[in-house]
């Protein structure tokens, strides 16, 4: 109101912000605000923490929940929670204790406990998102450790060795998510591992064709796995994933269910075939460029890889 001349005026002007606050206040604009950039999905509920933001919503009737706009858990994902986990556990008999990066409590952690597990420790920054996890494996709740920290202090803190470490973080699509891609933070990470364990991540999405975009940004990582672990198995499934040891593997993951005794919905012979899936590794493996340049915290060149490849998606844009 400073620059209105007339009092007449500037009491009109403070009455019209006052409502307009009002409404906004009453009105929810978050939820609005979400609303509006998941237009395909019916927002119920939204939260902001220091951390991120956690969207709940509806698509078609099905529940979703979705953090800073990635989608973390939707009803029945059988493909994707058996996947992130037992891609890796599968590839040990013995698994005692095993450190879960992220992920979706309600989906990966009842997945975990068809093994004979000792102890989960589940590190997730965002206490909002972790606080959930306890409730979703009831019984057994002993088993599980919730550490409230950031993932790459944790791992390079030291500690207790793990059989199988799995980190469901995203893509290095950013400087923050991309130190989790480095050579620094696998060699963390085997030394956390017990001789002879299992570390996976998922680098971006599976794609029928790799363009060259794809193609450097799997080999950067690829490369940076290589120069810590011995064997490196790429698995093409829901997401394009990276095993990794110091000992053998194998992507034969129906034969080793079956071995293992694990019942599943999808990660079976019900729907894969080994056979395909070993043509499949070997297909991503012969792409893998051993010339392209590691992943490094003091050169991050996986996270503009990613942006490139993202870009390379619409050129027209």
């Amino acid at each position: 109101t400073f620059f209105v001349p007339k009092n007449g005026w500037k009491v009109a002007v403070k009455i019209c912000f006052l409502i307009l606050i009002s409404a906004v206040i009453i009105s929810e604009p978050d939820r609005f605000l979400r609303q509006l950039m998941l237009p395909a999905v019916t927002v119920t509920e939204t939260k902001d923490t220091p951390y991120g933001n956690i969207t709940k919503g509806e698509y078609y009737g099905e529940q979703n929940i979705f953090y800073n706009q990635r989608l973390l858990y939707y009803h029945d994902d059988a493909v994707e929670r058996e996947e992130d986990i037992h891609y890796a556990m599968l590839q040990r008999e013995k698994q005692e204790r095993v450190l879960l990066i992220s992920g979706s409590p309600q989906s990966d952690l009842p997945e975990i406990l068809k093994y004979d597990v000792e102890k989960i420790i589940f590190v997730e920054r965002d206490p909002e998102l972790a606080g959930s996890a306890r409730s979703k494996i009831t019984g057994s709740a002993g088993k599980l450790v919730i550490e409230n920290e950031d993932a790459f202090r944790y791992v390079r803190s030291g500690g207790e060795s793990f059989n199988t470490i799995i980190m469901l973080l995203p893509p290095p699509s950013t400087l923050s998510v991309n130190r989790f891609y480095t050579v620094e933070f696998f060699k963390n990470a085997k030394q956390r591992l017990v001789t002879g364990g299992v570390f996976m991540c998922s680098p971006g999405p599976n794609d029928n064709y790799f363009n060259q975009e794809s193609v450097n940004l799997y080999s950067s990582i690829y490369n940076s796995l290589a120069a810590v672990f011995s064997h490196i198995i790429p698995v093409a499934g829901n997401k394009l994933y990276f095993i990794a040891s110091d000992d053998e593997l194998s992507v034969s993951f129906c034969h080793l269910a079956e071995e293992r005794g694990i019942e599943n919905v999808y990660v079976s012979r019900a729907f894969l075939s080994d056979d395909l899936t070993v043509k499949k590794s070997a297909e991503v493996i012969a792409l893998m460029d051993k010339e392209t340049r590691q992943n490094r915290s003091a050169f991050p060149i996986a996270c503009f890889h990613f942006q490139s490849y993202n870009f390379s998606k619409n050129l027209k844009e």
